[in-house]
């Protein structure tokens, strides 16, 4: 009797403390922290007080805009090209010979033909011709006309629409670039005919980048 005392009383303190401990806590999980976005570049202030967008992100390179499918070329505007068409007409009038005179664009297209009032029929025609063989070979065709004598085996002669006569000059920019071609005829001869349309490539070479 006394063991299953002693035993009931064991039980019950064992109990009695178990009822005072006190659970541990649950940890809960620590909360996840989400990257920060990146800081938007803040307007620039220009010299007279305005602000100013930021910079929009630098144009696509060659590479990237190859596989676009397409190409971008340089040409001289209209206004550019009917300058140097009136400065040539304007050098040979005065010269006391009316001619024709044309500009063409790198592939060889029209962009103006002028004939003087007292030009011949076939002076812008035959301008036109000669820009066009300028920008074909891209040199100028007294040039051209001093190699065909030669008889160098360029086979020049047969070629279409080509006119190997002087006073058709290539129009090229600062750095090189093909931007078309300017001719005369009627002008006296090809030397002549080439100064004059010098003089009209003189008159825009500021506006050649």
């Amino acid at each position: 009797m006394m063991i299953f005392a002693f035993g009931l009383a064991m039980t019950g303190q064992a109990l009695a403390q178990s009822q005072t401990e006190t659970p541990a806590p649950v940890e809960e999980p620590a909360a996840r922290t989400l990257p920060a976005e990146p800081a938007e570049p803040a307007p620039q202030e220009t010299p007279d007080g305005v602000e100013q967008e930021p910079a929009a992100a630098s144009p696509e390179t060659d590479e990237e805009a190859s596989e676009t499918g397409t190409f971008s070329v340089k040409s001289l505007d209209l206004g550019t090209a009917l300058i140097a068409a009136a400065k040539s007409i304007e050098t040979c009038n005065a010269d006391g010979h009316p001619v024709g005179v044309s500009v063409v664009d790198a592939f060889g297209v029209e962009q103006v033909t002028l004939r003087s009032n007292l030009g011949g029929p076939h002076v812008a025609d035959t301008a036109r011709r000669k820009a066009r063989t300028a920008v074909t070979f891209n040199m100028n065709t007294m040039e051209l006309n001093r190699i065909a004598q030669q008889g160098e085996p360029w086979g020049l002669r047969t070629v279409p629409d080509v006119v190997l006569l002087g006073g058709g000059l290539p129009i090229r920019s600062a750095n090189g670039d093909l931007l078309g071609g300017i001719a005369v005829a009627g002008g006296g001869g090809g030397a002549n005919e080439e100064i004059c349309a010098r003089a009209g490539l003189d008159a825009i070479a500021e506006y050649l980048e």
